[in-house]
């Protein structure tokens, strides 16, 4: 014997599981930083210089960009290179209270 398949909810899984839901309608910001990344949220540091041309350089494996927002962060959309071959921009996620 397998496992039931159910087309719709019976009646007693409305009992046992319910009453009828309703859908949270959130409400999303998209938030946009462009180097230098001079802004009252944002700490830089580790970096080597910064460039009109090609913005900031940072210190490999050791500079870093943080940002702190006040709602949850969902997305990052990094959009750069590692300026050198086999280079690589790394985005991580920490947590409050967290370090390496």
């Amino acid at each position: 014997m397998g496992i039931p398949l159910f087309k719709e909810f019976t009646e007693e899984q409305r009992k046992q599981f319910g009453p009828q839901q309703t859908r949270e309608v959130l409400k999303t910001q998209c938030h946009v930083y462009q180097s230098p990344f001079m802004y009252d949220n944002v700490d830089i540091g580790d970096f080597y210089e910064i460039d009109p041309s090609k913005g900031v350089e940072l210190k490999s494996m050791d500079g870093f960009i943080t940002v702190e927002e006040e709602h949850p962060i969902s997305t990052v959309t990094v959009v750069g290179s590692g300026c050198v071959p086999h280079g690589f921009n790394v985005v991580e996620w920490w947590g409050e209270g967290e370090t390496i």
